[in-house]
């Protein structure tokens, strides 16, 4: 909303701003949005790693998880 008016004030002429200011609504909450992403990708790659480090496996395909099996059970035996 803030945008459109920045923008039908630049139009207008009743404003003297640069173009990069009055789409900065814009780019703002895309920023904003973009850092939100990384710090929970971030938070999940973390949660994850220590995951592994303990040994629990979340949800993965069934051919995923018979691989794994395969490969404890070869470990075990000494392969």
């Amino acid at each position: 909303m803030l945008t459109i008016v920045f923008v039908m004030l630049k139009l207008c002429d009743k404003i003297t701003w640069s173009w990069w200011w009055v789409l900065s609504p814009l780019w703002i909450a895309a920023a904003i949005v973009l850092i939100i992403i990384v710090i929970f990708a971030a938070i999940e790659t973390k949660i994850e790693m220590e995951e592994e480090k303990r040994g629990i496996f979340r949800s993965k395909p069934a051919g995923e998880w018979e691989r794994r099996l395969k490969e404890m059970k070869e470990k075990q035996e000494g392969k």
